[in-house]
């Protein structure tokens, strides 16, 4: 499921149709619930907004009218994808272009230095051959 996606919502129904609206239900979203929630009967749907990104179960589990628990539980996995600047491929690309620009700066101030280094030594050369032409011999 994308992050931008809204809302999602899911109906059940326990099969046990002798007094449907007897039916008792609990749900629970693992990883944002922290508890079992209860519905009655007719009220057999859920939803949720604004899942933050992540891996969640959906436990779904009913009774008969006879308020008896059914040892079949329902499990859905539900993944909340990141955008992409949050993904794993954008922090792979973040950390190249990081290291990118660590190199560059690195090769100019090297660059930088062996040019201020060559012109240094050109002008003490040119100073020496000034010396050396003034001085006589």
């Amino acid at each position: 499921m994308k992050y931008n996606q809204s809302m999602i919502g899911f109906d059940f129904a326990a099969l046990s149709y002798i007094a449907p609206k007897e039916n008792d239900y609990q749900y629970m979203l693992e990883g944002l619930d922290s508890e079992w929630q209860f519905t009655k009967g007719n009220n057999n749907h859920l939803s949720y907004a604004n899942l933050p990104v992540g891996e969640y179960v959906l436990r779904v589990k009913g009774t008969n009218s006879d308020k008896l628990w059914s040892n079949n539980e329902v499990q859905l996995k539900i993944k909340v994808l990141p955008p992409f600047f949050r993904s794993q491929l954008a922090y792979l690309i973040y950390a190249l272009v990081l290291l990118i620009a660590i190199m560059l700066t690195v090769w100019y101030y090297v660059k930088r230095t062996e040019k201020r280094q060559k012109e240094r030594i050109k002008r003490l050369n040119d100073e020496k051959e000034k010396k050396s032409s003034i001085t006589p011999k």
